[in-house]
């Protein structure tokens, strides 16, 4: 008998076939899973390699400096394992070249080879060698105390860290019975401050009746302090949880991360006290241990700062902290307490300055003073900082940190505004609009140590100043009249041109000309057609620094005419959903509600001029080929940085998530 075909077998077999579904879905997910992971991981192979390919060995890698002698000679040592080609390098001295090495000179493995100067590389009280390629690009720098006659200076030996005054052995090896060692503020250091691999003893020495207390924890030495006995062995400090600014984060009102694991450096901090316990001295130095090759600093000048830790995150005082400042104002009632915090204080307290090239030489060290710097970020977990310099800093002839430095001595250490994430915008914008008739600043990346602790990375920009017009455009550094908008001084010539232009029918041919007589309408259209292009959502005729000579008598830059320059380029390229490539940029405010493009745009050469400045601009600077380069440069320069910088005062930051943030830049310019 026929079975009869019933509800129950109907469910069996729809049961059946969604079961059928679902395993192939399965299938085809797990297929699709594999793919992507195959892409995921093929991509993180990419990151990898390009990371190897960063770690490349550099100069300083395997060329040491062995001896400066006042016999007029430096001699470099191979302690790598092949031998290097040394044609064409360059010897320079506070600036000036002083030596040569021949076409066809190579150096061996375990070879010492001594190069002919001009002078004595140790002539003045400090002495800055740099060392350049063919292509001029600084490959190493040395600074050299005041080396007397019948001395030279360099290492007791090739696997030793000690470095003194001793008798000059030219092209052989040094091996010194007697060695004098530098002096700071009356207490030597068997071996001064830079970056060094492995571990080494270090040996401090004071004048006669005198006792040495120091530390290496970062803070002050009292005479309760360890009291040097013997030679203190400098290590690597271990990578533990961040100490400065766990304190720094945890006074901090509304951020709590606190960054982890961070690289440390060793700081000895000593004093000298004489027999009636009197401190008659005090010296720092920092020591960065298996730091030089190091992905995160390779090719990024570095800044070390040592300083009173109270004075940093004090409760009372600390200028990075809200500290007491705030609950002051909050017990106060004060409905902004955040106002009153200690970082908005502008006091300024004692510090020592410490900068090292990209190639990691030391090139400038001076005390000074160092307070926070007030913009748009003050309130944020990275603050930026304002240092001003001793006067001693215009001995150290030489160092690139003198183009950051304003005629006030003021540095300022400032954070990537817009840009916090791949720090990213303002190097690229400045790159694009290299060698164009708008002025652009002279920028570098660079890490900052506080008292021996990483704290992130930071930017220097070379200031608007005289020196900087002199440098770029070879005018006289009297008679510059510098419109600095961010500082918002009221300026009665630059007010006149735009008030002409924006009370003036600039249709009108002679009242277009006599705008042409008072600014260069070819800097002016860089301005705008760049930022348009980029998408700045800073755009505006005075929305930027210009400038112009005073006298208008003379010819190319020195005309007398306004120029302008490029200043805030950080909210740009994909930035934000304003700058998103699908928006009309003329439609931002900076350009609709700029009066005096608004007025300039009623006159037909202008109009025409701008069509061209834009065209070239487009097929020169913004081209695939030159930004492909530009973006490609500095993402491999600032990948590794930038990771660790965000991971320091944020959150983790990972290979992919910064790879997906260099693609907004470039998905920008590519669509």
């Amino acid at each position: 008998m026929k079975k009869k075909f019933n509800l129950k077998d109907f469910l069996i077999i729809l049961l059946s076939i969604i079961c059928l579904c679902l395993l192939i879905f399965i299938i085809y997910a797990s297929r699709k899973s594999s793919e992507m992971v195959s892409e995921m991981l093929e991509s993180d192979s990419e990151l990898v390699a390009s990371t190897v390919a960063e770690t490349e060995k550099v100069f300083t890698d395997y060329i040491e400096l062995s001896e400066a002698s006042s016999e007029k000679y430096i001699e470099l040592y191979n302690y790598g394992t092949d031998s290097i080609d040394l044609s064409g390098i360059k010897i320079l001295l506070a600036g000036e070249e002083i030596g040569t090495i021949g076409d066809g000179t190579l150096i061996e493995k375990n070879q010492y080879i001594a190069i002919d100067l001009k002078k004595n590389p140790g002539d003045a009280k400090v002495n800055i060698i740099t060392l350049k390629d063919k292509d001029g690009n600084d490959i190493a720098g040395y600074l050299l105390p005041q080396i007397t006659a019948g001395k030279s200076y360099g290492k007791r030996s090739a696997d030793s860290k000690e470095m003194g005054f001793m008798s000059p052995t030219k092209g052989k090896a040094n091996d010194s019975k007697e060695i004098e060692y530098v002096s700071f503020d009356g207490i030597k250091f068997s071996t001064p401050s830079g970056f060094y691999s492995g571990t080494f003893p270090l040996t401090l020495e004071a004048g006669a009746g005198e006792k040495i207390y120091y530390t290496t924890d970062g803070t002050m030495p009292t005479t309760k302090s360890d009291e040097y006995v013997e030679p203190i062995m400098i290590r690597k400090p271990s990578s533990s949880d961040a100490v400065y600014s766990k304190i720094a984060f945890d006074y901090y009102q509304t951020a709590k991360y606190t960054g982890g694991a961070i690289d440390r450096a060793m700081v000895v901090n000593a004093i000298r006290v004489d027999g009636s316990g009197k401190v008659t001295g005090q010296a720092s130095q920092i020591y960065f241990i298996d730091m030089a090759r190091d992905v995160s600093y390779r090719n990024i000048p570095i800044i070390s700062i040592t300083m009173d830790p109270e004075d940093l995150i004090g409760y009372e005082s600390g200028i990075y902290v809200s500290g007491k400042g705030y609950d002051d104002a909050l017990i106060a009632g004060e409905a902004h307490p955040s106002n009153f915090s200690n970082y908005l204080s502008k006091e300024k307290k004692d510090c020592q300055i410490t900068y090292f090239e990209a190639s990691k030489g030391k090139s400038l060290e001076s005390d000074g003073k160092i307070g926070i710097y007030y913009n748009s970020e003050v309130y944020s977990v990275q603050k930026a900082f304002k240092i001003t310099m001793d006067g001693s800093i215009w001995k150290y002839v030489g160092s690139s940190l003198h183009d950051y430095i304003d005629g006030n001595y003021e540095l300022i250490v400032q954070q990537n505004l817009d840009d916090e994430d791949v720090k990213l915008r303002e190097y690229i914008a400045n790159g694009l609009m290299e060698d164009t008739a708008v002025g652009t600043y002279e920028m570098t990346p660079v890490v900052l140590f506080l008292n021996g602790e990483y704290w992130g990375v930071y930017m220097l920009k070379a200031p608007y100043d005289t020196k900087y017009f002199a440098k770029e455009y070879g005018v006289s550094e009297d008679g510059l009249n510098i419109r600095k908008y961010y500082y918002g001084v009221y300026n009665q010539s630059f007010r006149s041109l735009t008030e002409y232009i924006t009370t003036n029918d600039m249709s009108v041919p002679e009242n277009y000309e006599h705008v042409k007589e008072m600014m260069d309408i070819d800097s002016y259209l860089t301005y705008v057609c760049g930022n348009i292009y980029l998408a700045n959502s800073k755009l505006g005729t005075t929305r930027t620094s210009t400038w112009k000579t005073v006298d208008a008598s003379g010819t190319g830059y020195s005309d007398g005419r306004w120029r302008w320059l490029m200043d805030f380029t950080g909210d740009t390229m994909n930035s934000s959903r304003k700058q998103n490539y699908k928006i009309n940029t003329f439609m931002q405010p900076g350009v609709h509600g700029d009066r005096v493009f608004q007025s300039l745009l009623m006159n037909k050469e202008f109009c025409n001029r701008m069509v061209e400045v834009m065209e070239k601009l487009i097929a020169e600077n913004f081209s695939k080929e030159n930004y492909t380069e530009v973006i490609e440069y500095y993402s491999n320069l600032m990948k590794k940085p930038a990771m660790d910088s965000h991971s320091r005062f944020y959150s983790s930051y990972s290979e992919a998530e910064f790879s997906m943030q260099v693609d907004n830049p470039e998905l920008f310019m590519t669509t």
